[in-house]
C-alpha cells in the first residue's frame, strides 16, 4: 500500500510539535505524558506517581474531529455515506486538512504499522494486489480462511454427511470489508480519480482512533455508528481488558490504559490489530460445531421459533447461555426443553449430566482439535509472513487453553466421559 499520510512539506522545524499543538487546542494534562512505547507505537505514561480518581487530561469539544469538523457542502456531496467514512475521505481529500492537522497526524500509526498489525491488510504472498482483495468481492483466500480464527471468518455449517452451507452470520472480517467498500463506493463516485490507497490508509487510521461519541444539544442522537469523534491524546492511551488499575496507584514511568470496551481479542485483533496475552472478555464462537447438530433438524426450528438460534460462544466463564439451550435440544424431550428454558423443573434427575456430556464430546473437543490442527498448519504455511503467522498461532493456542479450561469447569471433568 502506497503511504497515504500526510508529506511533510519543507523542514520539520516549521511545523509545531504535537506538544505545542496540542496545547494550542487547549489540551491539557496532569502527571502525564506520552512516548514511543517498543513494539506498540505511542502511549501515555506516568511522570509521577497518580492517584485513584484524579483528572489526568482534558480536551475541549473544539479539539474534536467529528462531522461538524466537515464542510456542509462535502458531506452533501458523499451522499449516504457512514460517519468513519466520511471522516476518511475529509481527511485523506479535504482542503487544508494537512495544515491542521498534521502534528496530530505524526502521532498516528504509519502504513507499515497498519498492514502490519491488521488482519485486513495483512500481505499473502501469490495473492491478488491489495486493492484487488479489498474491493473485489469474488477475491478470496481459502487458505488464508481456513487459517483465521472463526470469529474473524465464519466458517460455513452443515449437518452431518451433507453439503455445507453459508453462516447467516458475517464474520468480523468480512463485515469490516463490507463497510470499507461501501464507504469507498460513496467517496469514489464523486471522486473518480481518488487514490484508494491513500483513502484505505486514513479509513483505517479513523477505525483504529476514534471513539464513541454523543453530539451535545442535539434531540435526536444518530445511530450508534454515527456516534464517531477523533480525540487528540486521548488516543494514545493503549488498551487493558481493565484499563489502569488505580488501585495499584501508577509510579512514575508505569504506562497508563484506558479499556476500548469489553472485547475478545478476535475483535481486538480486527480492529485495531493487537492481541492481549490476558484478556477477562475473551470468547470464541462455536456455531460452526454446534450448528452441525442442529441443520436441517426439528431443533433448527425448534430454536429459531424460540429465539436461541445461533451465536454460540465459549467465554471465559464456560459456555455461554444461548450454548446450554441448544445443547439441550439434544438431550430433553420437547416438553422438558421448553420447561427448562422457562426455569421450570425439568422431569430428567439426569439431563445436566447429559448436557455436560455433549458440551465436552461434541463442542470443547472438537474446538481443541481444530485449535491444534491450525497452530500446526500455521507452522507449516507460506500463506503469511512471520509476523501475522506468530499473532495468529497465538492466537489459537489461546482458543484451545479457553476449551481446556471450559472442560476443567464443567463438574465432574474427571468422571464419566462416555456419551449419553
Amino acid at each position: 500500500m502506497h503511504s497515504g499520510q500526510f508529506k511533510m512539506h519543507g523542514t520539520q522545524a516549521k511545523r509545531p510539535s504535537f506538544a505545542t499543538w496540542s496545547s494550542l487546542q487547549g489540551i491539557n494534562t496532569d502527571g502525564i505524558d506520552y512516548q514511543r512505547i517498543p513494539g506498540r507505537g505511542f502511549g501515555v505514561v506516568a511522570r509521577r506517581r497518580l492517584k485513584a480518581g484524579e483528572q489526568l487530561v482534558s480536551v475541549p469539544l473544539s479539539a474534536l474531529l467529528t462531522v461538524d469538523n466537515v464542510p456542509a457542502r462535502v458531506r452533501k456531496q458523499h451522499g449516504s455515506i457512514s460517519v468513519h467514512g466520511l471522516l476518511a475521505s475529509f481527511l485523506a481529500f479535504g482542503e487544508n486538512v494537512e495544515k491542521t492537522y498534521a502534528p496530530w497526524a505524526s502521532t498516528w500509526p504509519t502504513v507499515s504499522d497498519l498492514c502490519g498489525s491488521l488482519p485486513l491488510c495483512w500481505p499473502q504472498y501469490g495473492a491478488p494486489t491489495l486493492t484487488e482483495r479489498l474491493l473485489d468481492e469474488s477475491v478470496l483466500d481459502e487458505d488464508l480462511v481456513l487459517l483465521l480464527p472463526p470469529a474473524i471468518e465464519c466458517p460455513a455449517v452443515g449437518a452431518a454427511g451433507s453439503a455445507p452451507r453459508s453462516d447467516k452470520r458475517c464474520g468480523l472480517l468480512q463485515t469490516q470489508r463490507r463497510k470499507l467498500r461501501a464507504d469507498w463506493q460513496a467517496v469514489s463516485r464523486i471522486m473518480p480519480n481518488a487514490s484508494f490507497e491513500s483513502y484505505l490508509y486514513f479509513w483505517l487510521v479513523v477505525n483504529t482512533r476514534s471513539f464513541y461519541y454523543e453530539m451535545p444539544n442535539v434531540k435526536t442522537q444518530p445511530s450508534r455508528e454515527g456516534c464517531m469523534a477523533m480525540v487528540p491524546f486521548i488516543d494514545l492511551f493503549n488498551h487493558s481488558d481493565s484499563g489502569s488499575d488505580h488501585a495499584l496507584r501508577p509510579e512514575a514511568g508505569d504506562e497508563v490504559y484506558v479499556s476500548y470496551g469489553p472485547h475478545s481479542n478476535d475483535f481486538l485483533l480486527v480492529e485495531y490489530g493487537f492481541i492481549l496475552d490476558n484478556n477477562r472478555w475473551d470468547s470464541t464462537p462455536i456455531d460452526h460445531i454446534l450448528m452441525g447438530y442442529l441443520v436441517d433438524t426439528p431443533a433448527e426450528e425448534q430454536l429459531q421459533q424460540a429465539g436461541y438460534l445461533g451465536d454460540y460462544a465459549v467465554t471465559r466463564d464456560g459456555v455461554c447461555w444461548r450454548t446450554e439451550v441448544a445443547v439441550h435440544t439434544q438431550t430433553l424431550t420437547d416438553s422438558a426443553w421448553k420447561r427448562f428454558t422457562q426455569g421450570l423443573d425439568v422431569d430428567d434427575d439426569d439431563y445436566e449430566r447429559k448436557g455436560e456430556v455433549f458440551i465436552r464430546n461434541n463442542l470443547l473437543e472438537p474446538l481443541r482439535r481444530e485449535a491444534e490442527q491450525r497452530s500446526k498448519q500455521l507452522h507449516n504455511s507460506i500463506v503469511l509472513a512471520v509476523n501475522p503467522r506468530q499473532v495468529l498461532i497465538q492466537r489459537w493456542k489461546q482458543i484451545r487453553a479457553l476449551s481446556e479450561k471450559t472442560a476443567d469447569l464443567l463438574p465432574g471433568h474427571n468422571g464419566n466421559q462416555n456419551g449419553l
